[in-house]
């Protein structure tokens, strides 16, 4: 690593009115190479309404050199909580970076951020906590040390450097023992605070309905293919939404949490998750913190409990904690989008919150915050498989279970953001409501071991439905159409020469071009015959592809 400032010499100072001019220098004896560490104390005590900050900026910025890949810096925290920020400056324009989403430990920890690919100029302008919860204001300090950048990324992320004075770390809550989610996790079944992606895309993935259950075994297999899935995907965030554990309508128990957990740790190969407690989790030590958020790409995901229908009764701070959330992320020109992810979401279905108030609310909430910042907003939620609608403005995505049922196979969701797709806010208040620009994706991704599709015949200007089956993973045969839970969600078709395909038109016109043989039409995986002759198919179901051929004469 390259120092960019040295321990204790008065470089660095505190912009906080609560505090002196020149934050203090301490020694730093437990942190091997450190020869001091900068003190940044706080009081949020009786301050007013809004967001609480202490922060310490450098008399300059603090270049970081061309080709670094991270900004790496050591904090002992103070276990009171408090979100750890910075600001870098990329090429004139300032950008937050996360350090931690919430300061939870005690002793050393190594926290890293990601320098922007491709930046030409970047330096750090200052680092600052934030408390943006009004019941959590308190007092206390945060030592800071060993700010340096790296230039490549290390292989996995640095387990944090223990407190000789806390004694062995033990499993649970700041450890990488059972109950967490790897290195550096910042609080029970949650990601680390290094690991709070800045890039501009990212891939999140959502697993919720396994059902596992340690007497029978019951939705180990699709737990376990799921999270291997997901992985292979490029997913950099793993999300198990509520239900993982427990018979369908009952909760878990103990035995099915230790064998959940076990069996995400081994299919993760590393990669962070966080488990959000639904039904199944109701009286188990799944699920951690009842309230988390998640930065990643541009976007600010906002993780709520829902366990036993509603979000009042899993955790009456939810709520305040959720409108404070909003604000914050109106407010940070850094977040482009915020998706709301919980076992259960707003809507009338069976799987839905049992709160008609909390529904009505969450979706005013989102619709009103749509409309003022201008800004991207979704909900993300379980349900009775596939589906997206949209209220107000704001997408509601429901994902299906990974429990196969005698319908259809399960499905795992994979959540693509895309930043710089969001529009910005001043040309989105603009937008008619419910425009979308590709900022949000939702691929469902079915888990079946084998797909056949039939060759096809159709006359010019005929029509005929593309038929076939999949196999799930406990070998039953059901039609293509139920993959992914509706209609034909989770099925991709590609086509060769004289193939287009296309979703439908609400005009109900298909685009054809020169030498087109035959459309189909995804959204109802239905072929029509527009020309003479044949052409060949690619379907793709979760993992298992086929190639089928159409004639059309």
């Amino acid at each position: 690593p390259v120092d960019l400032v040295g321990e204790g010499d008065g470089a660095v100072r505190a912009v906080d009115a609560q505090h002196p001019p020149e934050p203090p220098a301490v020694p730093a004896p437990d942190l091997p190479g450190a020869g001091g560490a900068l003190r940044l104390a706080y009081d949020f005590r009786d301050q007013p309404a809004g967001t609480s900050t202490a922060s310490a900026v450098p008399s300059t910025p603090l270049a970081v050199p061309a080709g670094a890949r991270e900004v790496v810096l050591q904090v002992r925290g103070d276990g009171r909580g408090g979100w750890l920020r910075g600001v870098l400056r990329v090429d004139g324009a300032d950008r937050p970076v996360t350090f931690a989403d919430q300061v939870d430990w005690t002793g050393w920890r190594r926290l890293v951020v990601p320098v922007p690919a491709g930046a030409r100029r970047v330096s750090l302008g200052r680092v600052y906590l934030a408390q943006t919860d009004v019941t959590q204001r308190t007092a206390g300090a945060l030592d800071l040390a060993l700010l340096a950048t790296r230039t490549a990324a290390p292989p996995t992320a640095a387990a944090p450097v223990p407190d000789p004075a806390a004694g062995p770390a033990q499993p649970g809550r700041g450890s990488s023992g059972p109950g967490s989610s790897g290195p550096g996790s910042s609080g029970p079944e949650s990601s680390g605070p290094g690991s709070s992606g800045q890039g501009r895309t990212a891939a999140v993935a959502v697993v919720s309905g396994t059902h596992v259950q340690a007497a029978t075994g019951a939705g180990v297999a699709e737990l376990r293919r799921a999270v291997r899935d997901a992985v292979a995907a490029g997913a950099r965030h793993l999300l198990l939404a509520g239900d993982v554990v427990g018979a369908p309508g009952a909760a878990g128990t103990a035995g099915d949490v230790q064998l959940a957990r076990g069996a995400v740790q081994e299919a993760a190969a590393g990669t962070a998750w966080t488990w959000l407690p639904g039904d199944g989790e109701v009286g188990t030590s799944a699920g951690g913190a009842t309230h988390q958020r998640l930065d990643l790409a541009g976007t600010r995901l906002l993780l709520l409990d829902s366990a036993g229908g509603t979000l009042r009764g899993a955790d009456p701070a939810q709520l305040p904690w959720l409108r404070a959330e909003l604000d914050a992320a109106a407010a940070d020109r850094g977040v482009t989008g915020v998706v709301v992810v919980a076992a259960r979401g707003p809507g009338a279905d069976a799987g839905d919150l049992t709160d008609a108030d909390e529904t009505t609310l969450l979706r005013s909430w989102a619709g009103g915050w749509r409309a003022a910042s201008g800004k991207r907003i979704a909900v993300v939620s379980g349900g009775d498989g596939a589906g997206v609608r949209r209220e107000e403005g704001v997408l509601e995505v429901t994902v299906p279970d990974a429990l196969a049922t005698g319908t259809g196979p399960g499905a795992w969701t994979l959540l693509t953001v895309e930043a710089d797709r969001a529009t910005r806010p001043a040309a989105a208040l603009l937008d008619l409501p419910g425009r979308d620009d590709g900022w949000l994706r939702a691929d469902v991704r079915p888990l079946v071991t084998g797909v056949d599709v039939g060759p096809v015949a159709v006359g010019v200007g005929g029509t005929a439905a593309l038929a076939g089956t999949v196999t799930t993973l406990g070998g039953a045969r059901v039609p293509l159409t139920a993959a992914g839970g509706v209609g034909a969600a989770g099925v991709v078709v590609t086509g060769g020469p004289g193939v287009v395909v296309v979703p439908a038109r609400p005009d109900g016109r298909r685009p054809v071009r020169r030498g087109t043989v035959a459309v189909v039409d995804l959204r109802t995986l239905r072929l029509t015959g527009t020309a003479a002759g044949s052409a060949v198919l690619t379907v793709r179901v979760g993992g298992a592809t086929t190639t089928t051929t159409v004639r059309v004469g």
